[in-house]
């Protein structure tokens, strides 16, 4: 099938809260397009295992973009729609294609675009930024903005990174803070939130993720005094552990690190 002849799109390696307007919705299906190629077509059919679809033809998909713990209990509703899958990736070990789902009945959505403005899925990646996910970003802000679907849930609100204690090991969370010391320790970058990187939050940037980043965000005097929101699986510490470019973004210096309810109209 033939590629799309689509303009590269110019993204920032670090995404501005306050610069993410809402996409049209026309504009929110060519993203879900943009430098991916249409790889498969059908009728969902089912699930395999938890994360992936079937297609009647026995293509195993795996919307793209969405954290796991929120995309396993959607997928039942895409059971018998008719889609149009849009990828790059090779499939993973599982052999599941990570894809942005569009539904073909008129008029024609972008899934996971749909699902976030809904409040019903937070944005996850393991890549570094791209249309696709700036998109998703903007969704997902509206989605906390008006407090729709799960975002009305005092668990799904970002925690405050001076609050350690707010932060459980294996949980999924959105953490906002002010970075008071960067380091650079044997090619990992550490950012740490609070004086005693002992006990208070940080996150750490292996060299991989560095090496998406321009030159000179690979450097701690880049980061300390920013204010950043970061996404992962808490570890013991408190701690981050990011993985790719997309788990963290630049917020307003003006704006508050962190709130203890959902953002109101």
């Amino acid at each position: 099938m033939a590629v799309l002849k689509k303009q590269p799109a110019k993204v920032s390696l670090l995404l501005l809260f306050s610069l993410l307007p809402i996409p049209a919705a026309a504009d929110l299906l060519s993203l879900a397009q943009t430098d991916t190629r249409l790889i498969a077509e059908g009728r969902v059919s089912g699930q395999n295992n938890p994360g992936t679809v079937l297609l009647e033809t026995g293509v195993a998909l795996h919307p793209a973009l969405i954290a796991p713990q929120d995309l396993t209990p959607l997928l039942p509703g895409l059971r018998g729609r008719t889609v149009r899958a849009y990828g790059t990736s090779p499939p993973d070990r599982h052999g599941r294609l990570p894809v942005q789902i569009i539904l073909s009945a008129a008029p024609e959505r972008w899934w996971q675009a749909e699902t976030v403005g809904a409040g019903l899925a937070r944005v996850w990646t393991n890549d570094p930024p791209d249309a696709a996910l700036t998109a998703l970003l903007a969704q997902e802000d509206e989605a906390r903005r008006h407090n729709r679907g799960h975002w009305s849930r005092p668990d799904w609100q970002p925690v405050c990174a001076d609050t350690p204690d707010a932060l459980h090991t294996g949980a999924f969370a959105l953490i906002q803070g002010t970075i008071r010391r960067a380091s650079l320790r044997q090619g990992t970058l550490w950012l740490d939130f609070g004086a005693d990187w002992r006990t208070d939050t940080s996150a750490t940037l292996p060299a991989p993720v560095l090496k998406a980043l321009p030159k000179d965000r690979r450097q701690p005097a880049f980061w300390t005094g920013k204010t950043v929101e970061i996404r992962g699986w808490v570890q013991g510490g408190p701690r981050l552990d990011l993985t790719a470019a997309g788990q963290i973004r630049l917020l307003p210096a003006e704006m508050p690190p962190c709130r203890g309810q959902p953002l109101k109209n």
